[in-house]
C-alpha cells in the first residue's frame, strides 16, 4: 500500500506497474488507512487462494491420462492443451494448427474428418455433450485411435463460445478388439468345419 503526497499521473502510473493493494494520498484519515489495509489483506488472501486453485487444477490437468483442451468456437483458437497432447500425438501444443471445431483437427485421418466435424457441430447446435471415436496420424506416422468427449460452453446469453473436452488414446483397446474378432472368427470357422 502506497502512502504518498504525490498524485500526478507519472507517479500513479509508476505505482500501477507494481500492482499495489492500495494508494493513499496524504493527508489521510485513520478510517481511510484502516479500510485500505483491510481490503489489501483480504485481496492478498483471495489471490493466494486463487493461486492455490490454479496449482491444483494445473496438477490435475497434467496428471490426466488424456488430452484436456479448451477451444474457442469463433476462430478455432485453442486456449489450453495439457502436456498429454505430446504423448498421444507426438506434437507439442505449439506445433498443432487449430482447425475450427476440432482441437487436433489437422491430425485427424482424412476419412474421419468430415464425421468428426459434423458430430461436433450437431452437438454444439443442440447444446449436448458429444463422444466420438476416430483415427489420427501420430507424428511418427502411426495411425492411432482416439476417443473424444466434449461439450460446448455457453456465455450468459446462451450462445456457445468454446468447447471443453478430453481426448484419450484407445489404440490398445482397438487392437485387442481386432485380435478378439479374429480369434472369434477362427473359432466360428473351426466350429463350422467340425
Amino acid at each position: 500500500v502506497y502512502l504518498t503526497a504525490f498524485t500526478d499521473n507519472e507517479t500513479i502510473d509508476s505505482a500501477k506497474i507494481t500492482q499495489p493493494f492500495g494508494y493513499i494520498k496524504k493527508p489521510f484519515g485513520v478510517g481511510e488507512l484502516r479500510s485500505t489495509v483491510e481490503i489489501a489483506l483480504y485481496r492478498h488472501k483471495m489471490e493466494q487462494q486463487m493461486k492455490e486453485r490454479e496449482r491444483f487444477f494445473s496438477s490435475f490437468a497434467d496428471n490426466l491420462p488424456g488430452v484436456l483442451y479448451r477451444q474457442q468456437l469463433v476462430d478455432g483458437r485453442v486456449d489450453f492443451l495439457n502436456d498429454m497432447v505430446d504423448t498421444i500425438t507426438g506434437y507439442a501444443p505449439n506445433e498443432l494448427l487449430p482447425v475450427k471445431m476440432c482441437s487436433i483437427g489437422e491430425l485427424v485421418i482424412a476419412q474421419d474428418r468430415k464425421k468428426v466435424l459434423e458430430s461436433v457441430k450437431r452437438a454444439v447446435a443442440a447444446d449436448l455433450p458429444f463422444q466420438m471415436e476416430y483415427r489420427i496420424r501420430h507424428k511418427n506416422g502411426q495411425v492411432r485411435h482416439v476417443c473424444e468427449y466434449g461439450r460446448a460452453i455457453c456465455d450468459n446469453n446462451g450462445i456457445p463460445t468454446h468447447v471443453d473436452g478430453m481426448i484419450f488414446d484407445i489404440t490398445d483397446r482397438k487392437q485387442t478388439e481386432e485380435k478378439l474378432m479374429i480369434a472369434y472368427k477362427a473359432l466360428e470357422d473351426e466350429k463350422t468345419f467340425f
